[in-house]
């Protein structure tokens, strides 16, 4: 089972976009996003993809993604050298 669900995911990998397209469709449905189509949705899908082994497998990944402290984490003491030089090094 488990060469079974690792063989899945390197199909899902080879499959390129259109698997990014099949695993957006299925956050739609599964509600966690409106639109397969947005940048944010591409975005996301992006991130998460390289870890599933089934398109249905994006709900938990997409959902702590979407859980992140965001904000507290840019207004913390340990991010703000990188937000005043506007993530230069990150990027």
């Amino acid at each position: 089972r488990v060469k079974l669900g690792w063989m899945n995911g390197q199909h899902l990998k080879e499959m390129g976009e259109q698997a990014d397209a099949m695993i957006a469709s299925k956050a739609v449905e599964l509600g966690l996003v409106k639109d397969a189509d947005s940048a944010f949705t591409k975005s996301a899908v992006a991130m998460c993809s390289g870890s599933l082994e089934l398109v249905a497998d994006i709900e938990e990944p997409l959902r702590a993604l979407m859980a992140y402290p965001l904000e507290e984490t840019l207004a913390s003491d340990g991010a703000k050298g990188f937000v005043e030089d506007n993530i230069k090094e990150v990027v």
